[in-house]
């Protein structure tokens, strides 16, 4: 996938744009590109029609096969990050770039399992200075059956984890598929133990709370809610995620929305006071090269 802005746009109702893969070779900013609906490409979105939306929705995930020249300058390949070369030497990447969904579900109900989630915030720096910052919450993905990778620990330690020193709450862990887990011989006392597991390795390798970490199996949250069958519902764990973001964030979205605020304007006097305090430095600087021009002047004189 390609990363996801998800948000609801009153004016234009319910779309999918698409910014092409291949504006990465240009020098305009993702910022300008918005500016130009005609730059995206549009797929209009019915919410009530959910095998439409399932098709829509697969979009994002769309792959093109290009050479490995290519894929290196559009910043999509490097011999160490382990993709696989096809014979022919062609490698697969994103046909998108950048995805926008607008959809009134997202206004009433951000958890709707029809939304995709943000992902590949890394390949874009533009996008993880200017998104990461203002969010008001933000949800670590990784999976329950491998662990945090090397460059899931890229992500965190670049990107991540500054969000969460800076905020007491807004950050999730999620380690998803623990379906992957699930096995008919070993009781509901062993699955517990192997997932407590995981989840205080989790913690100790990132260094967070225990109580930030969720884990869930979301392809059986989906079928769960598809089927109406709230026992499996439960056991993808999916409703303590839930809360978290609809209780304890959204109700502190005021405090979260100050902090941001306050991490903004803090740093624009942080900034202003650096400037003033190098401007004083080199007037300091200046008055005490003029004082020794004037003690030799004196000097001169009195010679």
């Amino acid at each position: 996938m390609c990363p996801t802005e998800i948000f609801f746009d009153k004016a234009h109702g319910s779309y999918i744009r698409l910014l092409s893969i291949d504006t990465r070779l240009n020098d305009m900013p993702l910022s300008e590109y918005k500016l130009h609906a005609e730059s995206w490409m549009q797929i209009d979105l019915d919410c009530n029609s959910i095998p439409q939306m399932q098709h829509a929705f697969k979009e994002l995930a769309a792959v093109k096969r290009v050479s490995v020249a290519e894929a290196t300058q559009l910043g999509l390949y490097a011999e160490d990050t382990g993709t696989q070369v096809a014979e022919d030497g062609t490698v697969d990447i994103p046909c998108w770039r950048h995805a926008l969904i607008s959809s009134h579900l997202a206004a009433g109900r951000p958890d709707h399992p029809r939304h995709p989630r943000p992902q590949r915030l890394g390949s874009e720096p533009e996008l993880t200075l200017s998104m990461l910052p203002s969010a008001q919450a933000v949800v670590f993905v990784l999976a329950a059956d491998t662990g945090v990778t090397k460059s899931d620990m890229d992500m965190w330690q670049n990107h991540v984890r500054g969000f969460g020193a800076s905020r007491s709450r807004g950050l999730a862990v999620v380690l998803n598929k623990i379906d992957a887990m699930w096995d008919e011989l070993q009781d509901e006392t062993a699955l517990e133990r192997t997932i407590h597991k995981q989840v205080d390795s989790t913690a100790k390798i990132l260094e967070v709370d225990e109580k930030a970490i969720f884990p869930i199996s979301a392809k059986q949250a989906l079928l769960a809610k598809i089927k109406h069958d709230p026992a499996l519902l439960g056991k993808s764990r999916l409703p303590s995620l839930e809360r978290y973001l609809g209780d304890d964030v959204v109700s502190q979205r005021r405090t979260i929305m100050m902090n941001v605020v306050n991490d903004k304007v803090g740093g624009l006097v942080q900034d202003s006071a650096n400037v003033l305090a190098a401007q004083i430095k080199e007037l300091d600087k200046q008055l005490a090269d003029l004082r020794g021009v004037d003690s030799n002047n004196h000097a001169t004189i009195k010679g």
